[in-house]
């Protein structure tokens, strides 16, 4: 694999399990996490990354130490919302 130390055994099987679109999305923000755009009003700032050529949509976190934590990974392109995300917890 193409993937640096910074992902941990269990990433790497669940990798393992991607197909060819996906990897090559994990491969791009592991060079850059800062591809993408930041969703607004997302807690903790999520960035949401739209891969046009692989039609690979990736939802994830970027921690200080630019550790990219994914929280969700789709082919079909689903297009993130420009207008950010709202809160499902019940008050």
């Amino acid at each position: 694999m193409l993937f640096s130390n910074r992902i941990t055994d269990s990433a790497i099987d669940q990798i393992n399990n991607l197909g060819r679109q996906e990897n090559h999305a994990l491969a791009a923000l592991s060079v850059d996490p800062t591809r993408g755009r930041p969703i607004p009003g997302s807690p903790p700032q999520l960035h949401g990354y739209d891969d046009d050529r692989d039609e690979v949509t990736v939802i994830c976190y970027v921690s200080v130490l630019r550790t990219v934590v994914v929280a969700y990974i789709g082919v079909g392109l689903v297009r993130l919302p420009v207008t950010g995300i709202r809160s499902c917890a019940r008050t």
